[in-house]
């Protein structure tokens, strides 16, 4: 069995005020509907899911109610929001928009830094040779993203419209990472 995760990662965030602006968010999806207040354990999830309100389906593509691993995961941690099983097709340079294989760039080394709180996760473009953080570059086909803060919709794909209003809540930059696992 596969699951598929829509994380609304707000980029923004310090790890000191993850867990205040969290709260803040799951109350206004409990307000909206979109969520109940109560959770449920998934023996695949490392914390409890909250489950899929009312409302849920206004705010999204799909929701597979019928299965325990369906519903809202809450991360207030550094961490990197990948693509999963969904792959790595390249990165666009933030600068130039140059397009590159993942062979040709030494990202991992970028991303580790990164997720290590390292001061420099800089990745330079060899087509225009600026250095760009790692957090800003594209990556292809399907974006990353890179927070203290995530909200994770697992066999529940949102719509564009939910990340927006999630992010408006926040008042904070956000990526819609698509994670397949």
């Amino acid at each position: 069995m596969s699951d598929a995760i829509d994380w609304v990662v707000d980029v923004e965030t310090p790890l000191e005020e993850a867990g205040g602006l969290a709260a803040k968010v799951v109350d206004w999806l409990v307000s909206e509907g979109i969520i109940l207040r109560s959770t449920r354990e998934s023996m695949w999830q490392r914390v409890p899911l909250y489950e899929p309100g009312p409302c849920a389906e206004q705010w999204s593509v799909q929701v597979i109610r019928q299965v325990d691993q369906c519903g809202l995961e809450v991360w207030c941690e550094r961490k990197v929001f990948h693509t999963g099983d969904n792959g790595l097709q390249g990165f666009r340079c933030p600068k130039c928009s140059a397009q590159h294989e993942p062979d040709a760039l030494p990202w991992s080394d970028a991303v580790g830094a990164w997720f290590e709180a390292k001061p420099d996760y800089i990745l330079t473009c060899p087509a225009c040779n600026n250095g760009s953080p790692i957090t800003a570059w594209h990556f292809l086909e399907l974006e990353w993203g890179f927070g203290n803060l995530g909200f994770g919709f697992n066999n529940w794909s949102i719509t564009g419209r939910l990340a927006t209003a999630i992010a408006d809540v926040l008042g904070h930059r956000h990526r819609l990472v698509h994670e397949h696992i």
